[in-house]
């Protein structure tokens, strides 16, 4: 067992929602991936009703948390938030100093 925080929430398009979290838990529950680092963020896609339709953990070897998220079109979100972890994982480039900005483009 770990801890979820959740940091923001947005209406979909179609009506649902999406959830942006921090997370350090491993696969249990709702959650379909295991932590990568420290933390991770966290995505929850919602239908209408509430019920779960997908999550996503996006994250590197150390923090990474989550700070706002945005639905560009359909099943198209950028996510913001700071990081401290280097380049692996879902991490592309190396940190620039104790935690950066991180922007993530998630296509579902």
């Amino acid at each position: 067992m770990g801890n979820e925080q959740p940091r923001c929430i947005k209406q979909t398009v179609d009506g649902g929602y999406i959830v942006g979290s921090t997370s350090n838990s491993e696969m249990t529950g709702d959650k379909t991936d295991s932590c990568h680092g420290v933390v991770d963020f966290w995505i929850i896609k919602l239908d209408k009703s509430g019920k779960i339709e997908w999550d996503k953990t996006i994250g590197g070897n150390d923090y990474d948390a989550v700070q706002g998220i945005e639905e560009i079109k359909k099943n198209h979100f950028i996510i913001t938030g700071i990081s401290r972890s280097g380049k692996n994982g879902d991490k592309t480039d190396t940190s620039r100093g104790e935690a950066d900005y991180w922007i993530v483009y998630l296509n579902k």
